[in-house]
């Protein structure tokens, strides 16, 4: 005769056995979970970090390279070169900008002007007329200040100066790579005039207008006239007794 079986008391280390189960599964959700998110999030600060030091270097590069071609225009040498790592951003020299220099409104020059450019996850980093510009998110700053001068003196002259480069390029005209670009510079030919009377700049679809504005502006340049975004056209004056306007041509080679 079989006799009823008897009932099994519940073992405590049952419930504890389940509990760490249930305590692992829960931390390594937790951990992968974390690991996620500093994935998503740290690597996106990161990727922006390193853009943004990139482009950082590039403007720093560009200074240099508008200090270097200053000697050009002043006669200090023929050919300079400058170094730039691009890092999978663009370089290239476009001639979109239009220049208009003219005395008591009979032109000078009319006509393009070469720029050299740089641009790299919406930013864009130039050397346009001698001078060396940044542009983000619509807005641009002039980092370097081109060879211009208006003056006025109680004690002599009235004096404007407009020394500017006009750039070509040999082939390729424009590079895209993650290796160091040598950038050659090398004078072709310098134009020079000296007058008189009032020296007016138009400088046309430049992608750097609000910042030649500022500049005008703030350096003694009169009747300065601009757009309402960071392209487009600006014109100002200088009234002179003397007034010397030099063109310096520049070929630019990029290297790779």
């Amino acid at each position: 005769m079989i006799g009823p079986t008897p009932m099994r008391r519940p073992d405590p280390t049952d419930d504890r056995a389940v509990s760490d189960v249930l305590a692992f599964i829960l931390v390594f959700s937790i951990i992968i979970t974390s690991v996620g998110l500093v994935y998503v999030f740290g690597m996106g600060a990161l990727g922006e970090a390193q853009i943004n030091e990139q482009n950082r270097n590039a403007e720093r590069a560009f200074e240099t390279m508008t200090v270097s071609f200053s000697d050009l225009q002043t006669g200090r040498g023929v050919e300079r070169l400058s170094q730039l790592n691009p890092r999978g951003g663009g370089v290239s020299v476009d001639d979109s900008t239009r220049l208009n220099v003219s005395v008591d409104g009979v032109p000078w020059y009319d006509g393009p002007v070469g720029t050299l450019d740089y641009n790299h996850e919406g930013t864009e980093i130039s050397y346009e007329l001698g001078a060396a510009f940044r542009a983000d998110d619509g807005h641009s700053v002039m980092v370097r200040p081109p060879e211009f001068v208006c003056t006025t003196s109680s004690s002599g002259p009235d004096r404007a100066i407009v020394s500017y480069t006009n750039l070509t390029a040999t082939q390729p005209s424009s590079v895209s790579t993650s290796s160091t670009l040598r950038i050659r510079a090398t004078k072709d030919r310098t134009g020079l005039n000296r007058s008189s009377g009032n020296l007016t700049v138009a400088i046309e679809d430049s992608t750097h207008a609000d910042a030649w504005e500022r500049y005008f502006d703030e350096n003694g340049w009169t009747d300065v006239d601009g757009p309402s975004g960071s392209t487009g056209d600006v014109e100002a004056t200088c009234a002179a007794d003397d007034a010397t306007i030099r063109e310096t041509e520049l070929e630019i080679e990029l290297l790779l």
